[in-house]
């Protein structure tokens, strides 16, 4: 589920990125943090 909801993330992200929106790349940045750190959880509690 949450891999799921990370690439669904992601794609929104890089629409975002190529339609050159201001805070992008700000977005892109925290968006890859965040699914890092679900996935990093996710393996830790599995």
């Amino acid at each position: 589920m949450a891999r799921g909801l990370s690439l669904v993330a992601i794609v929104v992200s890089g629409l975002t990125f190529a339609f050159g929106e201001g805070g992008s790349k700000r977005v892109l940045a925290g968006v890859l943090f965040g699914v890092g750190m679900t996935i990093a959880a996710l393996n830790f509690l599995g």
